[in-house]
């Protein structure tokens, strides 16, 4: 288990009930439910009810189809029992519980009743059970985005009538509760967040939930019950149609026809591109979701970093993202997706925490020097060239299917997988790369 405690001296002041935690670590990204975040109440093997409890949002069973209670329980959603909506569902809340289960710790909590705490956004970890008896407070210090994380080894029960609030903009979509075996919520308690629970949870007479009640293996047990999946309230969104300079927005969009330019500016969610429409950012921007866009005339990320995705299809002119002077590492801290645009493409000396993916693109493409984290994908592009010099990749490159006018050049590249071409023409030019595992097809002949 990860277990990291933040200094000896956030150690003693956990011993005073009332005082305000603040973990010293990097903000955490909300936890994805995946088709499971439909779903207000999600078991393995049965869903049981006593007494007029109201589901507000999908109710699902899978591997098991018994759903117990209902009527008189009330469903303000769909039930699914047995089939394959709730196969999936349960498939994404696994993914979930894994991604919960394996965040850094940022404050070990073993042995601390969690009432009377208020804690500020991070990952909390109890190395077996964890109790709440009365209040505990989130308190997202007025960043809507914060992220509250429980990881909890065993079980966790709360005492009758406890409760869990927030304060300063804390949502209850944004806390989740990863608990190791099961949950047993006490009479009347009104609990907030995402249950992700291995084994079972039960609910007694009177518990409220603003959040989900997802079991991975066992059953949801309610009793005259209220649960609320949580929705998170949309981020406010600016609109950009000339150019912002410094300050920090929410999201940001690029309406149909329009030029945006950002100057310096901090970003905490996506900046979307619209229809026709031109970005280009400069001086230090940071964006901290994703770039997305369908059909803008051009997007030119100069050192901006992006912590999330760049994802961007049917782009009439040009992409770049890091300057033409490659003088600056930008970085881009998930993938970076370019596919069935029409302009040329260049993406120079960018750290890409995921996939560096180039899809029926029809210009000339240039990548250099950039650092991969994962895979780098080249496949089904057409246009005059390609160029991929000098970049670092972690997983393997895959040049394919390329149908090119002018020349396919793979030259001084450092790849710890395997470097495969297939299908290109004309045939790739390589030379000086250094590759970990095997040169395939086209790209098997000696350097």
């Amino acid at each position: 288990m990860r277990r990291r405690i933040i200094g000896a001296a956030v150690t003693a002041a956990m011993l005073l009930s009332a005082f305000a935690i603040s973990p010293v670590a990097a903000a955490q990204a909300p936890v994805g439910l995946g088709t499971a975040g439909a779903y207000a109440v999600l078991a393995g093997s049965t869903a049981t009810n006593t007494g007029p409890t109201v589901v507000n949002g999908d109710l699902g069973v899978s591997p098991g189809s018994a759903v117990v209670g209902f009527p008189p329980g009330l469903v303000n959603g769909t039930i699914n029992a047995g089939d394959a909506a709730a196969a999936q569902a349960q498939s994404d809340l696994t993914i979930a519980y894994n991604d919960a289960a394996g965040r850094a710790c940022d404050v070990d909590l073993t042995g601390q009743d969690l009432g009377g705490l208020t804690l500020t956004a991070g990952a909390y970890c109890f190395s077996s059970s964890a109790q709440l008896t009365g209040t505990v407070t989130l308190d997202a210090q007025g960043d809507p985005n914060a992220v509250f994380i429980f990881q909890v080894g065993t079980t966790l029960t709360t005492a009758s009538a406890s409760s869990v609030s927030l304060i300063n903009g804390a949502q209850a979509c944004r806390a989740y509760w990863q608990i190791g075996s099961s949950a047993t919520l006490g009479t009347a308690t009104s609990f907030i967040g995402n249950i992700l629970a291995l084994q079972s949870i039960t609910l007694t007479t009177g518990v409220t939930v603003d959040g989900r009640a997802l079991a991975r293996n066992g059953a949801v047990t309610m009793d005259t019950n209220v649960i609320t999946r949580a929705t998170c309230v949309p981020p406010e969104t600016t609109e950009c149609t000339s150019t912002l300079t410094g300050g920090t927005y929410e999201a940001i969009s690029v309406p149909d026809g329009e030029t945006c330019t950002l100057l310096g500016v901090t970003v905490e969610g996506d900046v979307t591109v619209g229809d026709d429409s031109k970005l280009v950012t400069k001086a230090g921007t940071e964006v901290g979701g994703d770039v997305t866009g369908v059909g803008a005339q051009a997007v030119q990320l100069y050192n901006t970093n992006v912590a999330g995705d760049v994802d961007l299809s049917g782009t009439t002119g040009q992409i770049i993202i890091g300057p033409n002077t490659c003088s600056v590492d930008p970085t881009v801290g998930g993938s970076i997706r370019l596919h069935d645009n029409f302009g040329s493409i260049a993406v120079c000396q960018v750290s890409v925490g995921e996939r560096l993916v180039l899809r029926r693109n029809q210009g000339s493409i240039g990548l250099f020097a950039n650092i991969v984290a994962e895979n780098l994908i080249v496949s089904d592009n057409t246009g005059p060239a390609i160029r991929i010099r000098g970049n670092t990749v972690s997983g393997y490159v895959l040049v394919n299917r390329n149908t090119l006018t002018e020349l396919l050049a793979i030259r001084g590249n450092d790849v710890a997988g395997d470097l495969r071409c297939f299908g290109n023409t004309p045939s790739p030019m390589h030379s000086r790369n250094t590759v970990g595992g095997l040169r395939l097809g086209q790209c098997s002949d000696p350097e």
